[in-house]
Formats: C-alpha cells, structure tokens, sequence
C-alpha cells in the first residue's frame, strides 16, 4: 500500500509541471527552451550583502522582460508577511528573487502562471521537503543557472532567512511524455531507467532539502523532461 501511494504521489508531483503546462493557452505561443545541462558559476554572499538579479541577457527568451533589482533585505521586506511558518520567497545571488506561492488544499497540480513566482508543492511538504515548481518557459528558465554550491535563501513571512546549498543537479527525460505514470531514463548516469518510485524516493524521501523542479523541453516536447536542483541546509541556519 505504500509503494501504491508512492508512486501516485510522485506521478501527481512529477506532472504538475508537465500537464498543467500542455493545457495552458500561454505555453504554445512560448518560445521553446534549449536543453542545456551548464549552469553559472557559483557564487556566495553575506546575509547582509547587496545582492540582485540581473536583467535578462540578450537574446534569451525572457530578454523582452524587465525586472528590478533587488538586494536581499529589500526582497525580504518585499515578501514579509504576518505568517511565520510560510515560505514567501526564495533568493539566490544574481540568479533569481521569486515569490513562492502556495498551491491549494484542492489543486495538486496548480503550478502559478504569474513570471517571479514559484510554487511549493503540497506533496512534497508531507516528505519534509520545499519542493519550488515552474514553468520553464517562466520562473523555471531561471533554474537552469543555478550551480553546485550556489547559496539558496529560502525566506519566510516573518522575514526568517533560511540558507541553503546546491548540493546536486539531476536531469531526466520522461520515457513516454503522454503517460503521469512514465519511468525516466536519468541522464547524469548513462540513461538507465528508473521508476516513479524511485525518482521520488532519491530526490524527495530524504526531507530536510529544497527542490527546485521544471520541464526540459526538447524536440518540440515541453514535456520531454525534469530537472531538479537540490540544496541541502547550511549550518549557521536559525
């Protein structure tokens, strides 16, 4: 019966992104992302330092867009609010400054449409992990420049910055897109194929850990794949 409910939490947490983005009006008109496994180099800040996201570079498929430029104490005055267990945002030096919403009690699937947010993942919280879901053609193109040992702050409402490291970064190709219950090939080690099970249980069974999770679009697919970014606590964490 585990196993059962396992895998139906996995299939459920590993679609949302994939399936709520084939039905969204707004996917078909977005210019499909490269697959593309290289990541920025890392880079580390103080809690206290002024750190922001840059503008989009040029020629990207966000280059259009404009965003500001916050420090991190300004991006945690900007997502304070009077609920204190609430993760609000999420911050990394000169990567990305994301608003993390909640997905609803009703809706396991919801991945927010809205460009600077992220959304948690119910599912995940029940494993003790901050799963982050977004559309790669949104918030989740930001994710593939995320790097080993980049710092990630994980802010919450009543301004509470919890630090985090990238630790890891898994790439897989869903072995038949159409299917929420599909196996994937792991493309870190030689493609083999795993389970829904045991992609679930490797990237979220150990809790204590933030996810970052997107698709990777690749020959026409916007389904074609996951990535995840895992970052492990630091240890001067409140």
């Amino acid at each position: 019966m585990h196993k059962r409910f396992l895998l139906f939490s996995l299939s459920v947490l590993l679609g949302a992104i994939a399936f709520s983005l084939l039905e969204s009006p707004s996917a078909s008109a977005a210019s499909p992302i490269k697959v593309s496994f290289f990541s920025r180099l890392a880079r580390r800040h103080s809690l206290g330092a002024a750190c922001w996201t840059p503008l989009a570079e040029p020629g990207s498929v966000i280059a259009s867009r404009r965003h500001s430029k916050p420090s991190l104490a300004e991006f945690v005055a900007s997502t304070r609010r009077a609920d204190p267990p609430t993760v609000t945002g999420v911050f990394v030096c000169n990567v990305l400054a994301l608003r993390v919403e909640q997905q609803p009690a009703d809706a396991p699937v919801f991945v927010s449409e809205e460009y600077n947010t992220a959304t948690q993942s119910l599912l995940a919280t029940d494993y003790g992990t901050i799963g982050l879901l977004a559309h790669n053609h949104l918030a989740g193109s930001k994710f593939f420049d995320l790097a080993n040992g980049q710092e990630v702050d994980l802010v919450y409402g009543d301004g509470t910055i919890r630090r985090y490291a990238v630790s890891e970064i898994r790439h897989f190709q869903a072995l038949d897109p159409d299917n929420p219950y599909s196996d994937f090939g792991d493309l870190d080690h030689g493609g083999v194929s795993l389970s829904s099970a045991r992609v679930f249980e490797q990237l979220f069974g150990a809790g204590n850990r933030v996810v970052f999770q997107t698709c990777i679009t690749a020959n026409g697919n916007p389904s074609w794949g996951r990535l995840f970014v895992i970052a492990t606590p630091v240890a001067d964490n409140p």
